[in-house]
């Protein structure tokens, strides 16, 4: 069951993506989005 539409939590983070996009290399910065009871579904090794 959605409670919010798929793509709201990227929509409130436009800072987090302008700050990648002006990068050079655009390899990885150490900024993180944090998500708030997103599901996370593991195989039985933990992967």
């Amino acid at each position: 069951m959605l409670r919010e539409r798929p793509y709201t939590t990227l929509e409130r983070g436009p800072a987090f993506y302008d700050l990648h996009r002006a990068q050079q290399g655009r390899l990885f910065t150490d900024h993180l989005m944090f998500a708030q009871d997103v599901p996370v579904w593991r195989d039985d090794r933990g992967a």
